[in-house]
């Protein structure tokens, strides 16, 4: 028999084996097949011929076999997935979670077998979390595709649940899939034990990382089990895996908001700091497993200042960039490139960029992590080495400079309180030279780049804001000094040298007569512009300025030279002059006007009338015509109006509009009243009206005023100008007084006014007279106190600042602390009456003080102190307050008498300050004279006079600045020459004049000196002796003006150092082996030192003569004499002994020595105490030496008995 096989659809299945004896056939799909596709497969039995059987009657007689055919479908071969495909099956053993395992194709009808069902349990699909009905308890499930791509084909899967660790062997079949041989997938299940949490692709074995604020970086977390195996991400959620930044809002970790990273974490920076990153998740069968903390530095922003740079070939500047860092940082460094070194080369360390060439080129800055090299930040810029041809005079703008050369507008305005500041800019082609980078090289102060330092001199370029100048000129002194703090000037480092002065480029202004120039900053980079006073210039008129520009280029280019010229119209703009609420012109608002009703006011403007077209809108206000004035009036209807004022002949001025409110006055205000106000000064306090809402208003001529003191030590008037109404008051004695006012309306209605208290005091220079100062000497201005300003809640305290020429063993706050304490008792014991109490002294704040002395850096302190005026009266028993002079001669009195410590540790010569907080200004200006407050106020209409030429410090100024000098910051005058002076005070509300003659002191006076010392025994025997390690001994003195008045003397107070150039020395110049001498302020200071070996050779002087002078001195100075006895020195081996040491050693072998003392030629008596009797006795006996001034002590042990040990017998 035989069987065939046959295909009906033989193009989907091929028979690639017919074998009739095995009954079989092979089959093969081809690759091109359609899935889906069907065939049949038929089968065809025949029988053998009838030659082949033996019996062909029996064959014959067989029945004939019926074939067959089978269908088949065409089928993808079966394929598994599990969560994390297609890494390896391995997962964390979980709690109460299936593994979802999907066998996709095939026949849909494969089965599944588990080897090791006690690690791995077959859960049923209806317990699954989502077939179970709500309510029921279920199993979650982790799908395919988790965390972020969940899919949930028609497929068939099983649901796998952990029980326990270890690796379970799966076996997967599809029985009616022929062809298809069972799949088989080792499936691991381990414990989680050990978690990690980083920046990707950075290592972090040091625990930190680096990252720049905004810059979004990816998260590495890393879980492995027990074997030290990598768990896969699809492990996380099922683990509660948990990332926790120690300050969320500004160091943000989150999922990452990409698609392709979907699951995994990342972090970005808000707020630059050190912020800690961990990370945390559950551990089988329970507890918490923590990763290691990770500190996370968030720099600032990395990048350059400026983004394009345009300079002139020879300059060179640094690549400044701000955030990151500092270049101190041993963790990361800078790299700085160019993209063309022969146009612009830069130091790649320090960022050193030298303009060589003509073009242009990208210039960039790295930050680099230093051991694995990694970029952390980039920035970058684009500079442009051209030549300037051309040149332009424009107005002050932006430090980067401007694209283009637009700049309209410029006008020169006469009699306006700014000048016009202009500044000269470069061109090469259409692009502006960056214009900070010029003024830096003009300023021959480009800054250093070898320290961190240089990075500060563009940031404060930078902070000054808009005025260029201002900023190129506080970023050349920072650079200036760095440069020499670091030798660039004479430094062989050239590029270094070259950086710190750059191009020298010259700016040479000019003008007419009409027109004042004051050149800006050190190279002249800008310029003040403003109309001279006697000028006949116009409005309507122009004035030419111009600029004349050299500038040498780099090597191998010519000298540059460039002029540029730019007319300025000039424009005289509207200004309202009166009415005012204060006594400063610029107090005027010029766009609204508030006036009470039933007033007249008369307007000013900075034009004649006869000029002026003034129109009213409104019913509320009208207008009087009184000659070359107008008024204003306005009667008992409330409302607002306004006025229209132009010029009549010129364009070029702009109309001003003024609006007008009328409301109804409500109090008198009192403005600027100083609390305490010292003899000799005066003060002029406006006085203006409020309405309801406290809006302040001017006082109207047709208002009376009447103004009240109860104390006669206070004289106050009322006085009325054009700029209004003011309270003038003129302290006459020492009292408190209160003050206030009285104003009466046209209608008959009283205005209740402000009461003020204010208390005349001592001043601590002002009303003192005619002061006698040496040139050198100062005078300490801070301590007046004079500023005026709005009153406060209860009396001011006096405030004031001691210094400590140095430091105890104790701390700077206990120092402080101790020293506010004993001012209090000496206060209270110098100014105590029977029956007062303590007094309470306050340290407000203490901080360090350096103070040069003979070439010594001294470390001390500054403690400022406050105590109550008021308090100081009452324990002096004194019904009015007290002042800073009454405080500080208390002090001074006790100095020479100090048992407290700190206060023998006071700087004298530093004398007493105030601390006296910034001026509060008035609420319309007052104190405006204040040059570095007000500078626009302080015109020649003011109460000041005219300040405008001045160089005023904190109100102070000197109308002799030649004679003597204000400085600051702390407010001091310096005695420069001979001559009468007049140092005022004037903000505007107070002034005081302090008067001082400057002459040579020639004669001096003994104020005290010592009898003796420096050991009471001496100063009893009215002799001197140099005993080591004593204290120093002075004698002070009294110093005159020639001619001996006593009125003329040279006194110094806590307020006034003289700089007396005292003169110290010996009478005779043997005395220098056994003193020092030097020149203390008005003292001689006398300290003790030992004489040398030389020296003992000779008889010492027997008296003790001292010459103090003064250069110039009439009569060659006073002469002081003392008895003199050295101090005795014992000499052995021409070595001197120190006190203490052994000078003798006696033995029962030699009972007798000889010690040789020096004695100066002086007598001497040695005593020397016995040892004990059973011992024997020692006898010194006193011989005369004959070599020279000394004196042999010969001892002798009588009936030396020798106990074994040794004994001292005694000291001689």
């Amino acid at each position: 028999m035989r069987v065939w096989f046959g295909l009906l659809a033989d193009a989907l299945i091929e028979v690639l084996q017919n074998n009739a004896e095995l009954s079989l056939a092979s089959l093969a799909v081809p690759r091109d097949a359609t899935v889906g596709a069907t065939a049949r497969l038929k089968l065809e039995v025949s029988l053998p011929p009838s030659s082949l059987c033996a019996s062909a009657a029996t064959l014959a007689a067989l029945p004939l076999p019926s074939g067959d055919d089978l269908g088949l479908v065409v089928a993808r071969k079966l394929e598994l997935r599990w969560p994390g495909h297609p890494e390896k099956p391995r997962f964390a053993i979980f709690k109460n979670l299936t593994i979802v395992l999907e066998a996709g194709f095939g026949t849909g009808r494969a089965r599944l077998e588990v080897s090791g069902q006690e690690i791995l349990e077959v859960v049923e699909a209806r317990q699954i979390c989502g077939d179970v009905p709500d309510g029921h308890p279920c199993v979650p499930a982790l799908w395919i595709g988790s965390p972020c791509n969940v899919t949930k084909a028609a497929v068939q899967r099983w649901f796998l649940k952990p029980l326990a660790q270890g690796t379970a062997s799966l076996r997967l079949w599809d029985p009616d899939l022929l062809g298809s041989r069972p799949q088989r997938l080792e499936m691991a299940i381990r414990a989680a034990k050990q978690l990690d949490v980083g920046l990707l692709g950075e290592d972090a074995s040091d625990g930190a990382v680096l990252v720049v604020r905004g810059v979004l970086r990816q998260l590495r977390v890393d879980i492995r089990d027990a074997e030290g195996e990598a768990l896969g991400m699809v492990n996380w959620a099922a683990l509660n895996l948990k990332l926790r930044s120690s300050y969320p809002g500004a160091f943000e970790v989150r999922e990452s908001t990409t698609a392709a990273r979907c699951g995994h974490y990342e972090c970005i920076c808000h707020t630059p700091g050190i912020y800690r990153l961990s990370a945390e998740m559950q551990d089988y069968p329970g507890g918490t497993i923590y990763s290691r903390v990770l500190h996370v530095h968030c720099l600032p922003e990395f990048d350059v200042v400026f983004k394009n740079i345009v300079v002139m070939p020879g300059q060179a500047f640094e690549l400044a960039f701000t955030g990151g860092p500092p270049r101190s940082d041993d963790r990361t460094f800078f790299r700085f490139t160019s993209s063309a070194p022969d146009i612009a080369s830069i130091d790649e360390g320090v960022g050193l960029v030298i303009a060589l060439s003509p073009g242009s080129a990208d210039l960039s800055v790295q930050l680099l992590e230093r051991e694995t090299r990694r970029e952390i930040a980039r920035a970058g810029a684009h500079v442009t080495v051209g030549i300037p041809w051309n040149a332009s005079i424009g107005a002050l703008d932006s430090l980067a400079g401007q694209a283009d050369g637009s700049d309209k507008g410029l006008v020169l305005r006469w009699g306006g309180p700014e000048a016009l500041r202009l500044r000269a800019r470069l061109w090469s082609g259409e692009l502006e030279l960056t214009p900070l980078l010029l003024g830096m090289a003009s300023a021959q102060a480009s800054p250093s780049f070898s320290a961190e330092s240089s990075r500060k001199v563009y940031k404060r370029a930078l902070d000054m804001g808009h005025p260029v100048v201002e900023a190129v000129e506080a970023a050349a002194v920072v650079a200036q000094r760095t440069a020499v703090d670091e030798g660039l000037g004479l430094a062989p480092d050239t590029a270094g040298a070259g950086a710190a002065f750059g191009v020298r480029c010259r700016f040479r202004w000019s003008s007419d007569s009409s027109v004042v120039l004051e050149p800006v900053g050190f190279g002249a980079l800008a310029v003040d512009v403003r109309m001279a006073p006697a000028s006949v210039t116009t409005a309507g008129e122009e004035v030419e300025v111009a600029v004349q520009i050299d500038c040498p280029l780099g090597s191998g280019y010519e000298q540059l030279h460039l002029q540029a010229k730019r007319m300025l119209p000039v424009v005289q703009p509207l200004q309202l002059l009166t009415p005012i609420t204060g006594v400063c012109a610029a107090a005027v608002d010029a766009s609204s006007l508030l006036v009470p009703s039933h007033a007249r006011l008369p307007l000013a403007f900075n034009l004649p009338r006869s000029h002026l077209q003034v129109d009213v809108v409104g019913r509320s206000i009208q207008l009087l015509e009184t000659g070359d004035l107008v008024e204003l009036e306005t009667g008992s209807e409330l409302g607002d109006s306004s006025l229209r004022v132009q010029a009549i002949d010129s364009q070029l001025v702009p109309a001003m509009q003024i609006s007008v409110f009328v409301r109804k006055a409500f109090a008198a205000r009192i403005d600027s009243v100083p609390s305490r106000l010292p003899l000799g000064s005066s003060a002029l306090c406006p006085l203006y009206l409020v309405d309801a809402n406290g809006q302040t208003m001017a006082l109207p001529s047709n208002f009376q005023v009447d103004v009240f003191s109860s104390h006669s030590a206070l004289m106050a008037e009322v006085h009325r100008s054009s700029k209004g109404t003011s309270l003038y008051l003129r302290p006459l004695s020492e009292g408190c007084a209160l003050l206030s006012a009285a104003v009466r309306m046209p209608d008959g209605r009283r205005l209740p006014s402000d009461v003020a208290e204010i208390c005349v005091v001592r001043g601590a220079l002002v009303g003192q007279g005619q002061l006698l100062l040496q040139p050198g000497s100062r005078l300490n201005l801070d301590a007046e106190e004079l500023f005026s300003g709005k009153a406060s809640a209860g009396r001011p305290p006096l405030a004031f600042s001691l210094r400590l020429a140095q430091l105890g063993y104790r701390s700077l706050e206990e120092t402080a602390e101790s020293l506010a304490a004993e001012v209090a008792a000496v206060l209270s014991g110098g100014l105590s009456s029977p029956g007062h109490g303590a007094l309470q002294v306050r340290m407000v704040r203490a901080r360090w003080s350096v103070k040069q002395e003979q070439g010594e850096l001294l470390l001390g302190a500054e403690v400022d102190l406050q105590v109550s005026a008021r308090e100081l009266a009452e324990v002096a028993g004194r019904s009015a307050e007290l002042g800073l002079r009454d405080l500080a001669e208390v002090l001074w009195t006790y100095q020479d008498v100090q048992p407290n410590e700190s206060l023998r540790l006071l700087d004298f010569g530093w004398g007493v300050r105030a601390i006296a907080e910034e001026p509060a200004s008035s609420s319309r200006c007052g104190g405006c004279c204040v040059m570095s407050h007000c500078r626009g106020c302080c015109g020649e209409d003011s109460t000041c006079g005219d300040l405008s030429t001045l160089d005023a410090t904190a109100g102070w100024h000197s109308l002799q600045p030649r004679i003597v000098k204000v400085e600051g910051p702390r407010v001091t005058a310096l005695a420069l020459e001979r001559g009468v002076a007049t140092i005022r005070y004037c903000d505007g509300i107070v002034t005081a004049d302090i008067q001082v003659t400057v002459a040579h002191a020639r004669q001096l006076m003994v104020r005290s000196a010592p009898e003796g010392g420096p050991s009471p025994a001496l100063v009893a025997r009215k002799i001197f002796s140099n005993e080591a390690n004593s204290a120093p001994m002075q004698a002070k003195f009294r110093a005159f003006r020639e001619g001996s008045l006593e009125a003329e003397e040279f006194l110094s107070d806590p307020f006034l150092m003289q700089n007396f150039h005292l003169q110290c020395n010996p009478t005779e110049a043997a005395m220098l082996e056994f003193f020092n001498f030097q020149a203390s302020g008005d003292a001689c200071v006398l300290t003790a030192r030992e004489p040398s070996v030389t020296a003992l050779q000779r008889l010492s002087p027997s008296r003790l003569g001292l010459e103090a002078s003064l250069p110039g001195s009439v009569g060659g100075g006073i002469v002081l004499e003392w008895p003199f006895a050295p101090q005795f020195r014992i000499v052995q081996e021409s070595q001197l002994l120190a006190s203490g040491e052994v000078c003798a050693t006696l033995r029962t072998s030699q009972p007798e020595a000889t010690v040789v003392v020096w004695t100066g030629g002086h007598s001497i008596q040695a005593d020397l105490a016995q040892i004990h009797s059973s011992q024997g006795n020692v006898s010194v006996e006193v011989r005369p030496s004959h070599k020279g001034p000394f004196v042999d002590l010969r001892l002798v042990w009588h009936a030396a008995v020798e106990s074994g040990v040794s004994e001292e017998a005694g000291q001689i």
